[in-house]
């Protein structure tokens, strides 16, 4: 049976999986890379690079743990060290084609 065109296909093995993506993404952040950061998806959570960019002002450095990989979703929880002390959040990422494109990431409890 063909796929319906709403399908998603599997990560080709020339493809970088989702939760690597991911783990890019924030690996820019913590390097300050935030032009990397933006082509691996930020541009999907500002209207303009210096906005993005911006964003991460106080922010001293991100822990990332993916907690679960379905297709091209990538679950994670959060730890921001952020000057003043830590935020944490909970979601979920969305990743197509090398590059994040969408994200519903919220404020969560701490976690260890």
């Amino acid at each position: 049976m063909a796929p319906s065109p709403t399908d998603e296909p599997e990560p080709s093995p020339t493809r970088t999986p989702p939760a690597r993506v991911v783990t890019e993404y924030y690996t820019a952040i913590n390097e300050g890379d935030y032009r990397r950061a933006w082509d691996l998806g930020g541009s999907h959570f500002a209207d303009s690079y210096e906005e993005f960019a911006a964003g991460f002002s106080e922010t001293e450095h991100v822990r990332v743990e993916i907690v679960s990989v379905e297709g091209t979703s990538v679950r994670v929880r959060i730890d921001a060290t952020e000057t003043g002390g830590h935020r944490y959040f909970a979601g979920a990422y969305t990743v197509r084609s090398g590059v994040i494109v969408d994200g519903d990431v919220r404020a969560a409890e701490a976690w260890g």
